[in-house]
Parts: structure tokens; sequence; C-alpha cells
């Protein structure tokens, strides 16, 4: 991560002499070459390579829509590679979501209410700040709430219920003393994911983190319940999501094999 800016204008000038087109036109084949290595974004490289396709249409002049949504895909890429990156390498997380940030900046400058930039923008902000640590992010949650309640306003629903997705993940993770403070509690959390289930029941992330907030809730039997339904349903193909769907399979397994070892008796 820390050098691909380095690399950046090599990148640029080997993908230009390939496609060998007009700027204008370079930059529509940068992003397409992108897009089709996207629904592959679980394998680093694809993913990597789609990231750097992205950059490098930035630098080619795109018009102004192309432009808009080059980084709305560069944020939702970012926002990939640091969840693909080690737990433990906290500062490469970091410096990933940082980027889905500041990419978005441009967009955001031109329209503040775009409920798609603040959409991402705040998926990565959220990230970042769960690397830093909530407690030390607390300054942040007046910008995350205002910046939810824009995509709320706009689409409640967008990206299968990604914005009340959001509000269910902080009130999970917060402290209690903070959901208090906000007037949260769990249960609150249930019922927001609840509603997800209901209109997107084949985006598995709804129903990993209703079990995940039945984990904290100590209901194991309901959190395992959960997380058997999307191990013992065949994940579904849409390449819109299929990787998306991949990865909280394995996230399902991996919080399945937790609760079963500290649980035996309520998670067989």
């Amino acid at each position: 991560m820390c050098s691909r800016a380095a690399k950046i204008s090599v990148i640029i000038a080997a993908t230009l002499s390939i496609l060998g087109a007009s700027s204008g036109n370079n930059a529509q084949g940068l992003f397409d070459r992108a897009m089709s290595l996207w629904p592959n974004r679980d394998d680093m490289q694809s993913l990597s390579k789609s990231i750097d396709l992205w950059e490098a249409s930035l630098l080619s002049n795109p018009e102004p829509v192309l432009e808009r949504e080059t980084r709305l895909m560069l944020s939702h890429a970012y926002y990939w590679y640091g969840n693909s990156l080690p737990e433990k390498d906290k500062d490469g997380r970091k410096k990933a979501y940082a980027r889905g940030m500041s990419v978005l900046n441009t967009v955001l400058e031109k329209n503040p209410t775009d409920h798609e930039a603040n959409f991402w923008y705040v998926v990565d902000l959220s990230s970042h700040a769960r690397e830093v640590g909530i407690l030390k992010s607390v300054s942040k949650l007046p910008e995350i709430n205002r910046r939810i309640k824009i995509v709320q306003d706009k689409d409640p629903w967008y990206f299968y219920g990604g914005p009340n997705r959001l509000v269910a993940k902080i009130i999970q993770q917060a402290p209690g003393f903070l959901r208090k403070a906000y007037g949260y509690k769990l249960s609150d959390a249930e019922k927001i994911l609840l509603e997800n289930l209901e209109r997107f029941p084949f985006y598995l992330m709804n129903r990993l983190f209703l079990a995940e907030v039945y984990a904290s809730q100590d209901r194991i039997e309901e959190a395992c319940y959960q997380l058997y339904m999307i191990l013992n349903n065949p994940v579904d193909t849409n390449p819109a999501y299929a990787a998306d769907n991949g990865r909280d399979t394995r996230e399902a397994k991996k919080l399945l094999s937790q609760l079963q070892a500290k649980h035996p008796q309520k998670c067989k």
C-alpha cells in the first residue's frame, strides 16, 4: 500500500501502451478492465489490479460521470483491500481506509449530499475508527451519524440495507455506556438487521451481523442458528455480491468455530 503511489506512474504508462487509446477513451478502457476483474475481488491479486487500473483511470482525464463512478468504486475497493489485510497489519488497514475516504473528497466537494459517496465514505471512516479504537474515535461519531442520515434520507435500503447495517454494527460494537448515551440498545440493532433480512435474505452480511449481535447478548443458540443458516444454504452466485457472500461465509465459519469451542453445549 505505502508504495502504491510511487508505482502509479509506471502502471499508467504500461497500461496506456497496452490499450493505445486517446485520453478520454483510455479512461473508460481502464475503468472497464478494472470492472472485469472486480467480481474476483476476493483474490488479492485481482483486487490490487482493479485498484491500480481505477487509479490510472483517474489520471487519464475521465469525463465527470465516469470520474464519479471511478471514485466510488475505488472507495469500495480500498475498503475491501483494508479488510483483506491481516488483522495485525493495522497500519496497512488504516492507510487503505484513509485512501478510501480521500478519493471521495472531490465528489463530496461538488455534491455534499451525494448519498452513494457519503455511504462509502462512512464505510471507510467507521472501518478506520475500528482500527484506531472505538473510544479514541468517539469524536467521529457525529460525522458518521450525519453522513448515514444523508444516505438514509435518500435511499435507506442502498446497497442491500447498507446504512441500516452500519447503524446496527456501530450499536453492536459500541461500549454499553456509549450506547446508553446515544439512546440505543442491542435490541435496536437486532430489529434493524431483521428488517434488512426480510428485504435482502440473499446478502449474507445481514445475517452475519445479526449472529454477532446475538453473540454479544449471550444468545448463543440463536447466534449459531444464524451461522448455520449461512453455511447450510448455497451461496448466491450473482456476480454483484458473490464475492461478498464468499467472504462472509468464511467469517461465519470462523465465528461458529469460536462459539462451538466456548459454548459446546449451546452451539452444537
